[in-house]
């Protein structure tokens, strides 16, 4: 099962991954990964399938020269990232958004340890983001060379196209979808709740434990110590540990499990209730705790205070017995110091742990909020943000999908295809090449050819001939040169 339905339980142990400092040059001669090598190749091969407004919009120069720079026409800029899980491109809801336009900026965020696959086929979609940068008002559609289809008008035609009877499954599972982000909202707020329940007992089990040795290991507390005791106060700590230990095992199996399910929507179910299960627990668990924690508390302060209690006998002793006057008082400002000193107490920092756990799981519940709202808000862009939908409709037209509905591409019909020629920059079509391959793609699939087979003879080609006629898609001029910098 994909774990996107899942937050993942980390008890016993936290993954850091860090990625190294990787540069992109066109100079053959570098020293470059061969994956880098890869990645760079196909980003270029996917802009390069784009129309030519992408030559003066992306920027291709990132050598360090000030000439160089003071040549550059374009505003969009090619930016790096480690990995694919910063905040603008997480994974968020149901739909990956491998690459990222972060219009604030205007940049284009390519997530080095992302799949290759996956990056390079959101490249289409991001693309139209480029085009329609309705943040910074940037894109080349909001510039006084582009003629074409109004936002008005951009939202009459995507209602017109969501309305039609193809759509009404995606619908149907789109709000199927919602139901889901609410459980696994649920889910995570529970799953992040156990997991610093269990940390957090197993953390103050061992604290107690070690206020325990640290009695029985101290010698001059040996007279005074009672041996019964301390061995069922381990005994409790052990067990205490073990059963934490056996909670967070449980836990793990079951998302094992379920991980491999082929019904992701019953997984989550059962692992809401596995979740549940042992959330009904918490209440004991925190009362176990904070029961040994007491009694070992209450423990070494007895020992400590008899310790205590028979120093000062002792010394009432010697100063009773004592003749010589300048001892006396040396004795006497000994006992009043240790009086002063007190005796042992016992911690008093049990109040102050539970405003923090009340604290911690006010915290929790923020946090899952604001994620649970962000995925809804992602998943609902899939049919009724203007923006997304058309980003959509352009990435299926370059990617050639000829398929059912489905959340991140769509088929296309002569209609889209008309809408889609209306759109120009600079006197030139915005998306020529698309609407050809595309009504093409459609014509040789009328004729009986695959829809796989379709796409694969025409989504990078340059020439093509099909029964009699001669079609010419020339690749965009996009070269990337120097080091496109990191996103920080």
């Amino acid at each position: 099962m994909n774990r996107k339905f899942f937050a993942g339980f980390l008890i016993l142990a936290f993954l850091g991954i860090a990625g190294g400092l990787v540069v992109f040059s066109a100079d053959a001669t570098d020293e470059r990964p061969a994956n880098v090598v890869k990645l760079l190749s196909g980003i270029q091969r996917e802009v390069r399938k784009n129309d030519s407004w992408v030559e003066s919009v992306i920027q291709q120069d990132y050598t360090t020269s000030v000439m160089a720079k003071l040549r550059l026409r374009s505003h969009v800029e090619l930016r790096f990232v480690r990995s694919s899980e910063g905040a603008e491109t997480q994974e968020m809801g149901f739909i990956g958004n491998i690459a990222a336009y972060k219009p604030k900026t205007d940049k284009l965020l390519i997530p080095l340890q992302s799949n290759e696959a996956d990056l390079l086929d959101a490249m289409d979609h991001e693309l139209w983001h480029v085009l329609f940068d309705s943040d910074g008002v940037m894109g080349p559609i909001f510039e006084s060379q582009f003629r074409g289809p109004t936002t008005t008008e951009i939202g009459q035609y995507i209602h017109s196209k969501l309305n039609a009877p193809i759509f009404a499954a995606l619908r149907k599972e789109i709000e199927e979808d919602r139901g889901v982000v609410e459980s696994d909202s649920k889910a995570r707020l529970i799953e992040e709740r156990l997991g610093r329940v269990i940390k957090e007992c197993m953390e103050t089990v061992e604290r107690a434990h070690e206020k325990l040795e640290d009695v029985i290991k101290e010698p001059e507390l040996v007279a005074f110590r009672v041996g019964d005791d301390e061995k069922k106060l381990e005994d409790r700590c052990k067990e205490l540990k073990t059963a934490f230990a056996v909670t967070a095992m449980d836990l793990q199996e079951a998302m094992a499990r379920l991980s491999s399910s082929k019904d992701p929507r019953s997984a989550l179910h059962q692992w809401i209730g596995k979740l549940e299960e042992h959330n009904a627990r918490v209440p004991m668990m925190y009362e176990a705790v904070d029961k040994i924690d007491h009694v070992i508390d209450a423990y070494t302060a007895h020992v400590r205070t008899k310790k205590y209690e028979d120093l000062l006998r002792q010394l009432d002793a010697k100063i009773a017995q004592e003749r010589n006057s300048q001892m006396k008082q040396i004795w006497i400002q000994q006992r009043k110091s240790m009086e002063r000193i007190g005796k042992p107490a016992a911690d008093t920092l049990r109040q102050s742990v539970k405003q923090m756990r009340k604290w911690a799981a006010g915290m929790e519940k923020k946090t899952i909020a604001m994620v649970r709202d962000t995925n809804l808000s992602v998943v609902d862009q899939t049919l009724h943000n203007p923006n997304e939908v058309m980003a959509r409709v352009v990435d299926s037209a370059y990617s050639l999908y000829y398929g059912v509905p489905i959340q991140n591409k769509y088929p296309l019909d002569e209609t889209d295809l008309k809408f889609l020629e209306r759109f120009t920059y600079e006197g030139k079509p915005l998306f020529r090449k698309a609407v050809e391959k595309y009504r093409l793609g459609l014509q040789m699939i009328s004729d009986g050819m695959k829809a796989e087979d379709g796409k694969a003879k025409l989504e990078y080609a340059t020439e093509f001939a099909y029964k009699g006629k001669a079609y010419s898609w020339p690749e965009s001029k996009f070269t990337i040169t120097g080091t496109p910098p990191y996103e920080h």
